[in-house]
């Protein structure tokens, strides 16, 4: 059996180091994308911020490797609303999630 082939850019994430930034302004799926995401062996600690404001002063604060953010909410476009991230942490990947709305049967 041969090794499998190593990707000299491929990181290996095994050892808890990356600190994630959990953004969303409804606190059950906040909570509940921040669980998820902590439970992945290369997660250390997941901060939840309710809001832009909360997660530009945790950004600042904590300086973490990636930011999740839910872009479901109706308001201002989303660059705008990741403007303080960008801010405090300037080279910090965004992931961009959005809850799906289930439509009802009448």
């Amino acid at each position: 059996m041969t090794a499998p082939l190593q990707d000299p850019e491929l990181v290996d994430l095994r050892d808890a180091s990356v600190l994630a930034l959990v953004v969303d302004s409804h606190a059950a799926s906040r909570i509940g994308i921040g669980v998820l995401v902590h439970r992945q062996p290369w997660v250390s600690c997941c901060l939840l911020a309710a809001d832009r404001d909360e997660a530009g002063q945790l950004a600042v604060r904590h300086k973490p490797d990636v930011g999740i953010f839910d872009v479901t909410e109706p308001g201002p476009l989303v660059c705008s609303y990741t403007a303080p991230l960008r801010a405090a942490h300037p080279t910090m990947p965004i992931v961009l999630s959005a809850r799906c709305r289930a439509a009802s049967a009448a």
